[in-house]
Order: structure tokens, then C-alpha cells, then sequence
């Protein structure tokens, strides 16, 4: 991990570690709460400012990126594997939220999704330094693998499998609304993203559809 100003000097560079999995990580980092948050083996806190190691913890890697979550005045760190961890120490609040093998879970308020061909919602509660976590419902959208992230917009949840069967899934109640075949070819890799009121979905050959996010 390095970081660099605006005019391309290096303020500093840290070797983290290498990754022990044959095919590597492809975990982004994530900046929050004046903490640069990098997952490898070790789920890491690095200050910006000076590269120092804040905090370390060795939880369950994945392909997926950790995402961050405020629950009052606690703020949380979440892992594709259902790790939730404090932002401020490192401490591990909870295991076994949910589970993705290559996507982000996404959040929105309270609730996380880790959604997969067998997704769920979870809501979450700050319980003084901790939390309490509260499975609101289970999914079952197309069974294959899920490469890109799903999206969340207007009580609707989109999601897309590798072969780009896209899903639309109520985050009320997680039922399955739709799914539609958008022929896209080669693999989906991408994640799914909501632009100007529109959803884009793609693929690793470059397709993309263009879609009106709608159930």
C-alpha cells in the first residue's frame, strides 16, 4: 500500500503481505473514518497520513470488498465472509452475518444484503460498544456464480450473475420479482452500478446493457 500527493511524490509505502490463495485477492481498500481499511489475509486499519498499522485482525479473505456501515454513533466495518468489525479498534463484533464468495454485501441504512444465488438481509443495531443483528429474510435468485456486486435503488435490489441473468429482488421481503436474460456474452464480471437513473449492467467483452431500473 502506498500513498502519494497530487504531485506524485510518495509519502510512504508499506508491504502489507502476500497473498497465500492461488489466485490471489481483488479486495479494494476502503477509506473511512481517517482509516484506510485493506483486506488481504489480514483485515488491516492504516493511518493515511503516515502508513502506520493501526489495528490488525486475520479473518476469512475473499474476492469481495469490505464495506462500512454507521449504526449510531458506532461506525462498523463489514467483510464479504460476515465479519463485522469497529472501525476504531479492530474488535470483531460479529461472525456469520452472511456470506458472498466474490461480490460486497451493499447497505443501506440499517440493513446489509449479501446477496449470491442464496442471498439475505440482515438489520443491525448498535448495543452500546456492540451490535445485535436481526435476518430479516433469505433469497434464491438464479443458481450460478455472482462475479459483480448487486445494487440497491428504490426498494429494488439488482443483481447479476456471470452468465448475466439479471435478478430483481424486493429489499422489503426479498422475493424474486423478475429475471431476464440479457444475452450480454463473455463473463459478468462487473459490478452493477445506478447512474442518472439508470442501471448499467456488463460484461468482461465490453457489452453493456442499459436498462430502466424498475421490478
Amino acid at each position: 500500500a502506498a500513498c502519494y500527493d497530487l504531485d506524485g511524490n510518495r509519502k510512504w509505502a508499506y508491504l502489507l503481505e502476500k497473498p497465500a490463495h492461488g489466485w490471489g485477492h481483488s479486495a479494494s481498500p476502503l477509506l473511512v473514518g481517517g482509516k484506510l481499511i485493506v483486506h488481504i489475509q489480514h483485515l488491516m486499519a492504516i493511518d493515511p497520513e503516515t502508513g502506520t498499522v493501526l489495528w490488525y485482525k486475520r479473518l476469512r479473505e475473499s474476492w469481495g470488498s469490505p464495506v462500512s456501515m454507521q449504526l449510531g454513533s458506532l461506525q462498523v466495518i463489514l467483510t464479504p465472509a460476515g465479519d463485522a468489525v469497529r472501525l476504531s479498534d479492530g474488535e470483531v463484533l460479529a461472525t456469520g452475518i452472511g456470506f458472498l464468495d466474490y461480490a460486497s454485501p451493499i447497505v443501506n441504512g440499517d440493513v446489509v444484503y449479501y446477496i449470491q444465488s442464496g442471498g439475505a438481509a440482515v438489520r443491525l443495531a448498535q448495543e452500546g460498544d456492540g451490535i445485535t443483528t436481526d435476518t430479516l429474510w433469505r433469497t434464491y435468485p438464479r443458481a450460478d456464480r455472482y462475479y459483480g456486486s448487486a445494487v440497491f435503488h428504490n426498494g429494488l435490489i439488482f443483481a447479476n450473475t456471470q452468465a448475466s441473468v439479471l435478478s430483481t429482488i424486493d429489499a422489503a421481503t426479498g422475493a424474486v420479482l423478475s429475471e431476464r436474460e440479457l444475452n450480454l456474452g463473455g463473463t459478468a464480471y462487473p459490478s452493477l452500478q445506478v447512474a442518472g437513473g439508470l442501471l448499467f449492467v456488463s460484461s468482461d467483452n465490453g457489452a453493456t446493457a442499459v436498462l430502466r431500473p424498475g421490478p
